[in-house]
């Protein structure tokens, strides 16, 4: 799957269609089985890389039909990247966006920058980095995945010092 991510947003623009045929499906309104739940999710994000304006305008006609509550929800998660800026791109240009709860945003920053020129660090196929409030319910402190092949790392809410950071 990370193969044809990539080669579709190689694609660019003409890929579009395609993406957006899949979304127009009546199966979202179904309730989802097996992988079809992340199915939805991966075609937004999909979309939202490839084309934000197709996405945002995507958004919006999905918001409008009948979807099944659990594909709603994911619309509703997916539809917060309308709009947003990243925060600081690293290694030549990976965006990270930071999550608007996290108060040491400007520390965080710079520890991103200067992780991203670790020595023997490859970054080379990551499309994005988020960053995320670590909450008690999550039992990881970061996570790759390799369905678009983007980093998502928790992070305290609230100001830390020391080890605790």
């Amino acid at each position: 799957m990370r193969d044809a991510w990539r080669e579709l947003i190689g694609e660019g623009a003409s890929s579009v269609p395609l993406i957006r045929a899949k979304l127009d499906s009546s199966a979202w309104s179904d309730a989802p089985r097996g992988p079809v739940s992340r199915y939805f999710g991966v075609l937004l994000a999909l979309l939202d890389e490839v084309d934000p304006a197709a996405f945002e305008q995507e958004v919006g006609r999905l918001r409008a039909i009948r979807l099944h509550p659990l594909h709603r929800q994911t619309l509703d998660l997916m539809a917060k990247r309308i709009g947003e800026v990243p925060a600081v791109t690293v290694a030549g240009g990976i965006p990270v966006f930071i999550a608007s709860g996290i108060a040491e945003r400007a520390t965080l920053i710079a520890d991103a920058q200067r992780w991203s020129q670790t020595r023997g660090l490859s970054l080379g196929h990551i499309t994005r980095i988020d960053v995320i409030e670590r909450e008690i319910g999550i039992d990881y402190l970061g996570m790759y995945s390799r369905f678009f092949s983007g980093i998502v790392l928790t992070w305290p809410s609230g100001p830390s010092r020391g080890i605790r950071r």
